[in-house]
């Protein structure tokens, strides 16, 4: 930004919802850096370095996927070709990796990732992959939760479900 502009980027005229804060109307958005720093009926263009037309478009928050396949899975998709041309900016994948898989998920596919990506980690140890979820021996509950002890930045929850017997 020059001396002269005071946001990065200005959204001008779309319908701002906002849930949290109770907004659904008409506003200008401007963005500084990475957060949002002002919400208004009309804020002036020349104070942003780059202006967007947004006229007859929705501006909202991040959305996010609670239930995504992002490893794991053979239809698993990737997070940032999946989520964000759609306005989602974060996803929970739902169990793709269990504890044996885990640590390649992250190297894989999160760490890589703009989208936010969390994990319900698989009970059964190698998740998804391969499609072993119906084997009981891989299953494992002290591994799985010093997996979630090791990655409480990663891990929301636990995948316990489609298990034979």
């Amino acid at each position: 930004m020059t001396t002269t502009t005071k946001y990065d980027l200005l959204l001008k005229g779309g319908r701002v919802i906002d849930p949290a804060n109770n907004v659904d109307g008409v506003f200008d958005v401007a963005i500084a850096g990475r957060y949002v720093s002002s919400v208004e009926n009309d804020i002036a263009p020349e104070l942003a370095r780059k202006v967007a037309n947004v006229s007859g478009l929705v501006v909202t928050p991040g959305l996010i996927d609670l239930h995504a396949h992002f490893y794991g899975y053979p239809a698993a998709v990737l997070p940032d070709a999946h989520c964000l041309s759609e306005g989602t900016t974060t996803a929970v994948d739902a169990g793709g990796a269990g504890h044996l898989t885990f640590d390649d998920f992250d190297r894989k596919i999160i760490s890589k990732s703009k989208t936010n990506v969390f994990a319900l980690i698989n009970i059964a140890g190698e998740g998804m992959v391969g499609l072993p979820e119906q084997n009981l021996d891989g299953m494992d509950v002290d591994l799985t939760t010093a997996k979630i002890e090791q990655r409480p930045d990663r891990i929301v929850g636990v995948k316990v479900a489609h298990y034979a017997g």
